[in-house]
């Protein structure tokens, strides 16, 4: 199906920063793939610390596609 629940990500590692856990600023929204590709690096046990330039990268892109 195209209709995918989405994911809560936390930008930064909640098990290393739980002080961030429920801070607005830490959470976006992804998709179950781009959470796992795109927010963890195709591994739950990383983080992208640049997720936040990736996010603006990719919808600038979406956004300008023929």
């Amino acid at each position: 199906t195209i209709l995918k629940p989405l994911n809560v990500h936390h930008k930064k590692l909640f098990n290393r920063y739980p002080e961030l856990e429920l801070l607005k600023s830490n959470l976006c929204t992804l998709c179950p793939d781009d959470h796992f590709i795109f927010g963890h690096l195709k591994n739950f046990k990383n983080q992208n610390d640049d997720i936040e330039e990736d996010i603006r990268i990719w919808n600038e892109k979406i956004k300008n596609r023929n």
